[in-house]
């Protein structure tokens, strides 16, 4: 339990901090303007209240205070001081009568207070500026005189006399004992917490002073007698309250200390308790420093990830551009490649259709029999006799060197293209039959005795030269093929049909020269050939994708062109050609081989109905091309339905034979 020094201390921090806010900023400019003079008037009054004893200051220190923070809280509804029953009534009339002073006369005793306090309680000084700070630096307020050594009670007309002073109808003094300072019992100025038993205190108090004042001799009267009778019933008297004031101080003795100590007990309860509160919150304290490091570490890592990928994003920004501007010169390029691709595709196109159509030139030359009437000029020496045998070349080498050719342009279109180069041995087979027949020849014509009509000078010259020819034509059809198989059918097919016509022309130039033999292998006497029925279908076979290949060159030329010029007739030629070979052999293997006496019924009518269609597609052709501007659709549509009788009538003919 506290002491009743601890309590007043405790309350005068309280006051000494109200009054110091009130008063600091008057004191610092009262201070500066004076350098802390005060007028004798006022040091006569706070002289005064040096003479006051510890209970009556703090009565006054109390009042004081009250008032100060009545007046701080400005409310309409309490115009002074309430009235207290614990206090005396005319301290409750002094304490109403500090609402009627102005602002100054209350500031200057709030003065007068607050300088005592710093005299009597530096404690509360120092707390004040461990707490704020010293604001004010040294006390601003002049030094005040010691107490005098014997603080007992003193007249209120000797202390607080004079009109400066409010309390003049209220003796702080000479007041009753049991009006005890609120702060010592239950005033509003103590903290709830600082006061446990006030009241044992107060009447501690109040009977030790009773006790003092019946220990003083009382003054006679002017008679020399005692006013309350005569000195042994005065002494008797004092006796017994002596007792019973020992009896009430042991009681109150008793009852603080067992106050005390439940105080006591109280208190280490409550120090146990906040204690644990204490570690409670130390351990969460804890708990919270480790929580706040690790997220400030994931805030700095989340950080840093967040710089990195600020840094990726620019990089990507960046590179993004420069894709941007990569792509654009990409599509400019690209633009500038595809116009070139255009031309490119339009001038392979052309070469192939030039190839296509020389390609067909040769074929028909093969087929319809051309190097079978060789001019007057290059004719052998049989020829010259009238002889019908005098050929040199076998039309069957011939007819293996055309088979091989188609072989090959067949496999340079198709998905595996490297099978052009087993084509290639038929051709070079063919080609070495070719020229066996020619050395053959030279050989027969340059002996002593010739069994052959030798050839002129001029014609030997132009074999040697169509022979030349014949083996650089070869070498670059050979390379072609080999270039067209490794590439996987990269390099140009144009390539490969080109060097095919060059070979080709040497070879239908030197059989101009030497013509083929009049007799064969197979001969009917009407110069086509025979072959057996597997033969013959593969024939027919080969024939039919080159009449289809011409019947589709031939449609298109009629949808695209409103005129039509060589080009068509040279279309509609070809096809005429090879249906006319295609009859030819058919009719002459059915008529010679006994294998296919069972067809030759059926085959014949298939063989004339394809001579009709045939017939029918060069009129219609012939009349296209001489209407001009006034071809009619009609015409075309016949000519269509010709081509496509053609393709079934031949389709027909291979179904029989299979």
């Amino acid at each position: 339990m506290s002491s009743p020094s601890d309590i007043a201390l405790e309350t005068a921090i309280i006051h000494y901090e109200a009054l110091r806010q009130y008063l600091e900023s008057y004191l610092a400019q009262k201070n500066a303007q004076s350098g802390g003079r005060n007028s004798g008037q006022r040091a006569s009054a706070k002289d005064k209240l040096t003479r006051l004893s510890k209970m009556q200051f703090g009565e006054l220190s109390m009042d004081v205070y009250d008032e100060l923070q009545r007046r701080l809280e400005n409310r309409p509804d309490v115009p002074f001081l309430q009235v207290r029953d614990d206090f005396h009534p005319k301290r409750n009339q002094a304490r109403q009568k500090l609402a009627t002073l102005r602002s100054s006369p209350f500031r200057d005793l709030a003065i007068d207070v607050y300088y005592e306090l710093e005299r009597r309680y530096p404690e509360a000084v120092t707390v004040y500026v461990m707490k704020y700070g010293d604001n004010l630096g040294s006390r601003a307020g002049p030094q005040l005189m010691s107490p005098p050594a014997d603080d007992g009670p003193r007249s209120a007309n000797a202390i607080l006399s004079g009109q400066s002073s409010p309390f003049h109808d209220y003796d702080y003094m000479d007041a009753p004992m049991s009006a005890a300072p609120a702060s010592v019992r239950n005033g509003p100025t103590m903290p709830p917490q600082n006061i446990q038993n006030p009241v044992n205190f107060t009447r501690l108090d109040n009977l030790m002073s009773d006790l003092g004042n019946m220990l003083t001799v009382p003054k006679a009267n002017g008679d020399g007698q005692f006013a309350d009778g005569s000195p042994e019933q005065i002494r008797q008297k004092y006796e017994n309250d002596i007792r019973n004031l020992q009896l009430k101080i042991k009681v109150l003795e008793e009852a603080s200390g067992s106050s005390a100590t439940d105080r006591v007990r109280q208190l280490e309860e409550k120090l146990s308790t906040q204690i644990a509160v204490n570690d409670k919150l130390e351990l969460s304290l804890r708990k919270l420093e480790t929580d706040y490091r690790k997220l400030k570490d994931q805030h700095e890592n989340l950080q840093e990830e967040y710089k990195q990928k600020l840094q990726i994003q620019n990089d990507m920004r960046v590179d993004t551009s420069n894709l941007m501007e990569e792509l654009k010169l990409q599509a400019a390029k690209n633009e500038e490649l595809e116009v070139e691709n255009r031309k490119r595709a339009e001038k392979i196109k052309q070469l192939q259709d030039e190839n296509r159509k020389l390609e067909l030139q040769l074929r028909d030359e093969f087929r319809g029999g051309a190097y079978m009437s060789p001019p007057s000029s290059r004719t052998p020496g049989p020829s010259s006799q009238g002889e019908d045998d005098g050929g040199i070349i076998d039309r069957e080498r011939v007819s293996a060197y055309q088979n091989a050719v188609e072989d090959l342009l067949r496999n340079a279109r198709s998905d595996n293209p490297t099978t052009v180069l087993v084509a290639m041995k038929s051709i070079v087979m063919a080609c070495k039959s070719i020229t066996e027949d020619t050395e053959a020849y030279e050989q027969a014509a340059a002996s002593d005795t010739p069994t052959v009509p030798p050839l002129r000078a001029e014609d030997r010259e132009h074999l040697s030269d169509l022979k030349d020819r014949l083996s650089n034509a070869l070498t670059a059809l050979m390379a072609a093929a080999k270039m067209h198989a490794t590439s996987h059918g990269a390099s140009l097919v144009a390539t490969l049909d080109a060097a095919a016509s060059n070979l080709t022309a040497s070879i239908v130039e030197l059989v101009r020269l030497l013509r083929l033999k009049g007799e064969c292998r197979g001969s009917n006497g009407d110069n086509s050939a025979v072959f057996e029925l597997d033969e013959l279908k593969a024939f027919l076979e080969r024939q039919t994708d080159d009449i289809v290949q011409a019947i589709q060159t031939l449609l298109s030329a009629m949808r695209q062109t409103s005129t039509l010029g060589q080009e068509f007739a040279d279309t509609v030629r070809t096809i005429t050609s090879i249906v006319e070979n295609l009859v030819d052999v058919s009719r002459s293997t059915f008529a010679n081989k006994p294998s296919a006496a069972s067809f030759r019924g059926v085959g014949e009518s298939i063989l004339r109905a394809l001579e009709e269609s045939n017939r029918s597609l060069d009129e219609l052709g012939t009349s296209l091309i001489n209407g001009g501007p006034n071809q009619s659709k009609t015409q075309k549509q016949r000519l269509a339905s010709s081509s496509y009788e053609i393709a079934k009538y031949v389709k027909e003919l291979i179904s029989l034979i299979e």
